[in-house]
């Protein structure tokens, strides 16, 4: 099993942080591109309403989608536990998903780098909609800011490792060198993004 932080330097915008935006918008994409297949996928006949491919059956909380299992099983708050199955019936439920991304703001401090940009994708959803309100516009510069601060985070202990790295073996090897400038230069964009 892998641990949190190789599961972390698995993200594309950790491997690549000046893609960052490119990265983000195509996981949206993909979360938009799953919501309106659910949509046109929905079965219109009054004797079968109600019946969809694999009803009942959440996703495994491994990978990001539109049910937000993955947010919500990260969550200690019991509302965020019934809020996917929620979702699954009814995936343009702007109400629920915005709930569930209050209760990721309560407890952000103890959620990691990935179950914060899943609530940066949900909110961001959320501002690519038709309804537009100031709430969403405010939870999104919000949540923005918490899942910069969470990747900078990231980037700093990798940054630290290879300072470490390059202090503790005297004779610097030019591939770490260049690897902790890129690293310095990845971590200067972030910052800038998250001022």
């Amino acid at each position: 099993m892998q641990s949190d932080n190789e599961n972390l330097r698995e993200l594309p915008e950790v491997k690549n942080p000046l893609e960052l935006f490119a990265i983000l918008k195509n996981d949206l994409d993909k979360l938009k591109s799953q919501i309106n297949s659910l949509e046109k996928n929905k079965i219109s006949s009054r004797v079968l309403s109600g019946l969809r491919m694999n009803k009942g059956i959440l996703a495994s909380g491994k990978d990001f989608e539109f049910s937000g299992s993955r947010l919500s099983r990260s969550l200690k708050n019991a509302k965020a536990k019934v809020i996917p199955s929620l979702l699954y019936k009814n995936p343009q439920d702007s109400k629920l998903r915005i709930e569930l991304i209050e209760i990721f703001i309560q407890e952000e401090k103890d959620c990691n780098l990935i179950v914060s940009r899943d609530a940066l994708l949900f909110i961001m959803y959320e501002l690519e909609g038709p309804l537009i309100s100031s709430e969403k516009i405010n939870l999104a510069v919000l949540i923005q800011k918490i899942y910069l601060e969470k990747l900078e985070n990231f980037l700093i202990e990798d940054f630290k490792e290879t300072q470490t790295k390059i202090k503790g073996e005297g004779v610097v090897d030019s591939v770490l060198d260049k690897q902790h400038k890129k690293l310095q230069g990845e971590l200067n964009f972030v910052k800038k993004c998250r001022n």
